[in-house]
């Protein structure tokens, strides 16, 4: 099974509020590493409304440290509010 955490923090370059999507042990097995760069090739790759897409992948401080990788979304509403939100304006 393949875990991953994300938080929302703010873009220190703009200021913007994005979720920082966290891919632990990236490279702990070849079926992982393969996952991950297909994962990455489609959020990199999708451009809609409707579709989440990456801002940025974050570089490690250095290359010995590269177990795990981040990667930067743009941080919407939760999911739950979203959909009230829309049948609420459906609504009228």
């Amino acid at each position: 099974m393949f875990i991953f955490y994300s938080r929302a923090v703010t873009d220190p370059r703009d200021g913007k509020r994005v979720a920082l999507k966290k891919l632990p042990n990236v490279f702990q097995s070849l079926v992982s590493a393969r996952r991950v760069c297909r994962e990455l090739r489609m959020l990199c790759f999708f451009k809609h409304d409707n579709v989440l897409s990456a801002l940025d992948i974050l570089q490690p401080p250095h290359i010995d440290f590269f177990q795990e990788m981040y990667v930067a979304l743009p941080h919407n509403i939760s999911l739950p509010t979203f959909i009230m939100t829309r049948l609420w304006s459906a609504g009228k």
